[in-house]
Protein backbone atom coordinates (compact mmCIF):
# COMPACT_ATOMS: atom_id res chain seq x y z
CA UNK A 1 0.00 0.00 0.00
CA UNK A 2 2.83 2.58 0.94
CA UNK A 3 4.68 1.73 -2.31
CA UNK A 4 1.15 2.02 -4.12
CA UNK A 5 0.64 5.44 -2.51
CA UNK A 6 4.27 6.27 -3.12
CA UNK A 7 4.00 5.37 -6.66
CA UNK A 8 0.45 7.32 -7.44
CA UNK A 9 2.09 10.63 -5.74
CA UNK A 10 4.91 10.11 -8.67
CA UNK A 11 2.55 10.44 -11.46
CA UNK A 12 0.36 13.18 -10.13
CA UNK A 13 3.34 14.99 -9.80
CA UNK A 14 4.50 14.08 -12.89
CA UNK A 15 0.68 15.06 -14.27
CA UNK A 16 1.29 18.68 -12.75
CA UNK A 17 4.79 19.15 -13.92
CA UNK A 18 2.86 18.19 -17.83
CA UNK A 19 0.39 20.55 -17.13
CA UNK A 20 2.81 23.34 -16.00
CA UNK A 21 4.93 22.98 -18.91
CA UNK A 22 2.01 23.14 -21.22
CA UNK A 23 0.79 26.53 -19.50
CA UNK A 24 4.19 28.02 -18.59
CA UNK A 25 3.82 28.06 -15.43
CA UNK A 26 6.57 25.98 -14.28
CA UNK A 27 9.66 23.75 -15.51
CA UNK A 28 12.76 24.34 -17.10
CA UNK A 29 13.73 25.56 -20.55
CA UNK A 30 17.23 24.92 -21.75
CA UNK A 31 18.01 27.40 -25.03
CA UNK A 32 21.06 27.57 -27.00
CA UNK A 33 22.23 29.87 -29.24
CA UNK A 34 25.59 30.60 -31.16
CA UNK A 35 27.58 33.45 -29.84
CA UNK A 36 26.79 35.57 -32.92
CA UNK A 37 22.99 35.53 -32.50
CA UNK A 38 22.76 35.57 -28.83
CA UNK A 39 23.93 38.32 -27.37
CA UNK A 40 21.44 40.23 -30.00
CA UNK A 41 18.55 37.98 -30.40
CA UNK A 42 18.29 36.97 -26.65
CA UNK A 43 18.24 40.05 -24.38
CA UNK A 44 14.82 41.64 -25.26
CA UNK A 45 13.19 38.24 -25.84
CA UNK A 46 13.98 36.69 -22.73
CA UNK A 47 13.02 39.51 -21.05
CA UNK A 48 9.75 39.41 -22.02
CA UNK A 49 9.53 35.38 -21.89
CA UNK A 50 10.52 36.15 -17.82
CA UNK A 51 7.85 38.76 -17.23
CA UNK A 52 5.19 36.24 -18.63
CA UNK A 53 6.37 33.31 -17.18
CA UNK A 54 8.06 34.16 -13.98
CA UNK A 55 8.31 30.37 -12.81
CA UNK A 56 10.05 28.96 -15.58
CA UNK A 57 13.53 28.13 -14.72
CA UNK A 58 15.35 29.02 -17.94
CA UNK A 59 18.90 28.06 -18.90
CA UNK A 60 20.99 29.65 -21.81
CA UNK A 61 23.92 27.90 -23.77
CA UNK A 62 26.30 28.97 -26.39
CA UNK A 63 28.07 27.20 -28.48
CA UNK A 64 28.96 26.19 -32.23
CA UNK A 65 25.93 25.07 -34.24
CA UNK A 66 27.36 21.21 -34.60
CA UNK A 67 27.19 20.83 -30.70
CA UNK A 68 23.72 22.85 -30.09
CA UNK A 69 22.35 20.08 -32.80
CA UNK A 70 23.69 17.47 -31.04
CA UNK A 71 22.70 18.82 -27.45
CA UNK A 72 19.27 19.21 -28.50
CA UNK A 73 19.20 15.46 -30.18
CA UNK A 74 20.57 14.27 -26.56
CA UNK A 75 17.62 16.00 -24.80
CA UNK A 76 20.27 18.28 -23.14
CA UNK A 77 18.71 21.21 -24.44
CA UNK A 78 15.38 22.16 -25.99
CA UNK A 79 15.65 24.13 -28.90
CA UNK A 80 18.84 26.12 -30.21
CA UNK A 81 19.44 28.56 -32.56
CA UNK A 82 21.69 28.87 -35.34
CA UNK A 83 22.63 31.19 -38.24
CA UNK A 84 22.51 27.95 -40.47
CA UNK A 85 20.38 24.87 -41.65
CA UNK A 86 21.29 21.58 -41.88
CA UNK A 87 19.74 18.10 -42.11
CA UNK A 88 19.87 15.92 -38.76
CA UNK A 89 16.55 12.69 -38.93
CA UNK A 90 16.61 13.41 -35.23
CA UNK A 91 15.60 16.92 -35.04
CA UNK A 92 13.16 19.21 -36.57
CA UNK A 93 14.85 22.46 -38.53
CA UNK A 94 12.98 25.43 -38.82
CA UNK A 95 13.36 28.86 -40.71
CA UNK A 96 12.64 31.70 -38.69
CA UNK A 97 13.67 34.13 -41.01
CA UNK A 98 16.75 34.99 -43.50
CA UNK A 99 18.61 38.32 -44.03
CA UNK A 100 20.69 39.76 -47.47
CA UNK A 101 24.92 39.08 -46.76
CA UNK A 102 26.14 42.65 -47.64
CA UNK A 103 29.36 43.42 -49.03
CA UNK A 104 31.76 45.88 -47.55
CA UNK A 105 34.25 47.82 -49.92
CA UNK A 106 36.97 50.48 -48.73
CA UNK A 107 35.81 54.20 -49.97
CA UNK A 108 38.08 54.47 -53.22
CA UNK A 109 36.99 51.03 -54.25
CA UNK A 110 36.16 51.57 -57.93
CA UNK A 111 33.09 49.13 -57.19
CA UNK A 112 31.96 51.37 -54.52
CA UNK A 113 29.36 53.77 -56.84
CA UNK A 114 27.92 50.63 -58.69
CA UNK A 115 23.99 49.85 -56.95
CA UNK A 116 24.22 45.86 -57.73
CA UNK A 117 27.20 44.31 -57.94
CA UNK A 118 27.10 40.60 -59.17
CA UNK A 119 29.47 37.69 -58.61
CA UNK A 120 31.41 38.40 -61.56
CA UNK A 121 32.88 41.83 -60.66
CA UNK A 122 33.94 40.47 -57.14
CA UNK A 123 35.67 37.36 -58.36
CA UNK A 124 38.78 38.18 -58.31
CA UNK A 125 38.40 39.73 -55.62
CA UNK A 126 40.33 39.20 -51.85
CA UNK A 127 38.06 38.57 -48.80
CA UNK A 128 38.65 38.89 -45.54
CA UNK A 129 35.98 36.67 -43.62
CA UNK A 130 35.16 35.38 -40.36
CA UNK A 131 37.01 31.68 -39.23
CA UNK A 132 35.43 29.01 -40.98
CA UNK A 133 34.48 27.87 -37.51
CA UNK A 134 31.60 30.52 -37.55
CA UNK A 135 28.93 29.36 -39.25
CA UNK A 136 28.91 32.83 -41.32
CA UNK A 137 32.28 32.25 -41.74
CA UNK A 138 32.04 28.44 -43.19
CA UNK A 139 29.66 29.77 -45.64
CA UNK A 140 31.19 32.18 -47.01
CA UNK A 141 34.59 30.06 -47.46
CA UNK A 142 32.31 27.41 -49.34
CA UNK A 143 30.81 30.01 -51.51
CA UNK A 144 34.47 31.08 -52.54
CA UNK A 145 35.55 27.55 -53.10
CA UNK A 146 32.31 27.07 -54.92
CA UNK A 147 32.34 30.04 -57.42
CA UNK A 148 35.88 30.10 -57.64
CA UNK A 149 36.38 33.38 -55.61
CA UNK A 150 39.47 33.98 -53.78
CA UNK A 151 39.46 34.02 -49.68
CA UNK A 152 42.46 35.83 -48.13
CA UNK A 153 42.51 36.08 -44.48
CA UNK A 154 39.79 35.46 -41.47
CA UNK A 155 39.25 37.39 -38.49
CA UNK A 156 40.15 36.24 -35.06
CA UNK A 157 43.31 34.40 -36.76
CA UNK A 158 44.31 37.49 -38.78
CA UNK A 159 47.40 36.59 -41.04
Amino acid sequence: MERAAIILAAVDDARQSLKDFDTLQGGRLALGAIPTVAPYLFPETLEKFARCCPNVELSIHEDLTERLAEAVAGGELDLALAARTFQDDRLEVRVLYTEPLLLALPAGHPLVKRRRITLEDIRAERFIHLDEMHCLGGQMLSFCNEKGCRSRAILGGIE
